[in-house]
């Protein structure tokens, strides 16, 4: 069990579930400090950190009214899913723009988050929900099919008003 209040937000705990992997717990752990920031939960069931993963994101409990779920993806391991959601969550929190360059001058800036997904977990993490982050492997030629699997799977479960995932209705 690891501790998230240090982070700064609801003294909760982060239930972390892991396979007993050298490799991967110094690259789990190594990432777990801004991970823990974010998620209330993360079960890790991952063989090698560093091969493609499919990642759920889950705002709230299954029974809820507000239950919301993101799938994902990760061609190059567990750095998205553990660190990246962390720093864009912030970002939008903090009003962080992404500078954008032509020939070396600022021109504007750009958001580096993604309304779908990035907004409502900053909601969830200021109003003290439970965001469980769930991942696995899976073969990298297999990633692009598994995920639009998953995806199709979780909305006939759980409705496509539940999807942070944006999605066609073909």
């Amino acid at each position: 069990m690891y501790s998230a209040y240090p982070s700064g937000y609801a003294p909760y705990t982060v239930r972390c579930v892991s396979l007993p992997k050298m490799q991967k717990k110094t690259e789990f752990d190594k990432y777990l400090k801004y991970a823990e920031k974010l998620f209330t939960e993360i079960i890790d069931n991952t063989e090698n950190p560093k091969a493609a993963v499919i990642y759920k994101i889950e705002i709230g409990n299954i029974q809820s009214s507000d239950y919301k779920f993101y799938i994902g993806k990760a061609s190059k391991g567990i750095l998205r899913p553990m660190k990246h959601y962390q720093k864009f969550v912030s970002n939008y929190e903090n009003k962080v723009y992404r500078k954008t360059y032509k020939n070396g001058e600022v021109i504007g800036e750009l958001k580096s988050w993604r309304k779908k997904v990035h907004i409502p977990l900053s909601e969830a993490r200021k109003k003290g929900k439970n965001i469980r982050l769930t991942m696995f492997n899976v073969e990298l030629t297999e990633l692009d099919k598994t995920e639009q699997k998953m995806i199709k799977e979780n909305i006939q479960k759980y409705g496509i008003e539940n999807t942070l995932n944006s999605v066609s209705l073909k």
